[in-house]
């Protein structure tokens, strides 16, 4: 296993649990990729605090996908006429080098090669947005979750560094990430 690195069981299993439960009645047996990683990054913000300012009572959380039109597609349909913490869920499609990322609580990107997916985490250092991909070593380049295929199974990774063991809290975003709620 990677330094700086750990793969999230207790996550993975509420995860789990929630898609059994039926939040966007995935099977794991028949689901595509794209559905499971759309089933993960709607599952994550029940594992989430942002501050209060990002994210106040009134506003609609936004996740953003770029650069993976199924996953957007999935997501879409998985989160229409939902909501999340009392928020209702919007879902955005920007590009990747435009600046409006920065307004995103999830970033989901997909197809970056390794000095773009440093470009892009360094443009959102200290915002509160947690970035997840399927790009090479997401994780380690300074991401917070890498989505990755291991043994025919979707995996996940979470940085170490971008989450502070002992409070769960994402360093210089606000963003605080308790184990369990």
């Amino acid at each position: 296993m990677t330094t700086g690195i750990v793969r999230c069981a207790a996550v993975a299993a509420a995860v789990a649990a929630m898609l059994v439960s039926g939040a966007g009645r995935v099977s794991a047996d028949t689901a595509s990729a794209a559905a499971l990683k759309a089933a993960f990054l709607y599952n994550f913000v029940r594992f989430i605090e942002w501050p209060s300012d990002s994210l106040p009572p009134s506003r609609a959380l936004t996740i953003c996908i770029a650069g993976d039109q199924a996953v957007a597609d999935a997501l879409d349909e998985m989160v229409r006429g939902r909501s999340v913490l009392g928020h209702e869920v919007a879902l955005l499609r920007p590009r990747v080098d435009d600046e409006s990322v920065k307004a995103c609580h999830v970033l989901y990107v997909s197809g970056l090669d390794q000095r773009r997916a440093v470009e892009l985490i360094d443009r959102l250092a200290g915002a509160p947005v947690l970035t997840a991909s399927d790009c090479d070593n997401f994780a380690e380049l300074g991401g917070v979750a890498h989505f990755f295929v291991d043994n025919g199974k979707m995996r996940f990774a979470v940085a170490l560094r971008q989450v502070s063991p002992c409070c769960r809290y994402s360093a210089g975003s606000g963003i605080m990430i308790p184990l369990f709620r």
